[in-house]
């Protein structure tokens, strides 16, 4: 279930809808404001504070959440590496 959860928290935030959350995300937040038209543009995710505004705040939360994401993807230990005896054996 919390995977499901951090997946849905995930896409709230993918702005343009690629699929992705990035700084692409961060610049069609600051494209709408200064009035230039993007494309792929879900006003509902990019008012990502929830208050009904689309402005500076949102874009300050949005790279929030990708420090966010980033921090906690160099935080997931990394795998543990086989034995050495067991390098070309078939499993």
């Amino acid at each position: 279930w919390d995977g499901f959860k951090e997946i849905v928290e995930f896409i709230s935030y993918d702005v343009n809808e690629d699929d992705r959350v990035n700084n692409d995300d961060v610049q069609v937040i600051v494209n709408y404001i200064m009035g230039k038209a993007s494309t792929g543009f879900a006003w509902q995710k990019a008012d990502v504070t929830g208050d009904g505004e689309v402005n500076v705040a949102d874009v300050v939360k949005e790279q929030d959440v990708i420090r966010q994401i980033l921090w906690e993807m160099e935080m997931e230990p990394e795998p543990e590496p086989l034995p050495d005896d067991t390098i070309g054996e078939d499993f």
